[in-house]
């Protein structure tokens, strides 16, 4: 189906986030503010619910071996 970017958010420093959402499933996924290659994220899918907070990881690979 079409996928449309609901809101574009900032982690802290630490790589922490908080965003309000409806009720619904969501595709998230982590961009570099430069948009440069690294550190590449894999997009992730969180389900809200009702009157519930969840907490979500997205791994990402920094490129250094």
């Amino acid at each position: 189906g079409k996928q449309t970017i609901i809101k574009t958010i900032r982690s802290d420093n630490f790589g922490s986030f908080k965003i309000g959402l409806p009720v619904g499933s969501y595709e998230l996924d982590a961009i570099t503010a430069s948009g440069s290659m690294l550190p590449r994220c894999n997009a992730i899918t969180a389900l809200v619910k009702s009157n519930q907070t969840i907490t979500v990881d997205i791994s990402c690979d920094t490129g250094i071996r």
